[in-house]
């Protein structure tokens, strides 16, 4: 399965959106590809190269991680 459709599985699982930009800023000649995941659900997404890299459980806990340490601190001035 190529990796399109391998995405359009991915996408189809649940309420999912999957962006591919393809980039060429500084002129080289190998375009850069970016693919961003996002799941509405968990509302969290990540950059990704393939299907198989995708752990949006992963990023949604080191997420929430960075969020409590954010407002541990914040109550602990106070």
């Amino acid at each position: 399965m190529d990796r399109i459709e391998e995405a359009k599985e991915w996408a189809a699982q649940g309420r999912r959106s999957i962006e591919v930009k393809i980039d060429n800023m500084d002129g080289s000649k190998e375009p850069e590809v970016k693919i961003w995941v996002y799941d509405y659900d968990l509302m969290v997404g990540q950059y990704v190269t393939s299907v198989a890299e995708i752990d949006l459980a992963k990023a949604k806990e080191q997420q929430e991680r960075s969020e409590y340490q954010r407002l541990k601190a914040k109550f602990e001035e106070a």
